[in-house]
């Protein structure tokens, strides 16, 4: 009988390690699955990241051209202007121009001002 129940606690401890490297694997195999859906989703940020970026900056170059600012030479733009026509088209595109450099100025102001409540309200450790 001695030789039963030693035959037996050994089956025991075998059958205890093999449940433990199986739980093991489970774990690991899991972990895995967890890493490739949070690479997944981490690629679509990164995508999505760089699609705002590109709209931001397509956004601030149609933004310069409306408010007078572009990037072309001001000749160039003169040249443009004056091929309009009349006096009118000019007006309009003037006042129109005037209007959206307004605004420019004013949201570049107000993005100033918020800085600025965030800097200090980050040195205070107010939030």
């Amino acid at each position: 009988m001695p030789k039963e129940s030693g035959v037996s606690a050994v089956a025991v401890v075998a059958a205890f390690a093999v449940l433990a490297v199986a739980g093991t694997g489970f774990l690991a195999w899991q972990s895995t699955e967890q890493l490739g859906r949070a690479q997944t989703e981490l690629d679509a940020a990164k995508s999505g990241l760089n699609k705002a970026r590109a709209d931001l900056r397509q956004a601030t170059q149609d933004l310069a051209v409306a408010a007078g600012q572009s990037l072309a030479p001001a000749r160039e733009a003169d040249s443009l202007l004056a091929a309009l026509g009349t006096p009118a088209d000019r007006a309009r595109f003037t006042a129109v121009a005037d209007s959206a450099r307004q605004v420019v100025q004013r949201c570049a102001q107000e993005r100033r001002q918020r800085d600025t409540a965030h800097a200090d309200s980050a040195r205070f450790g107010v939030r």
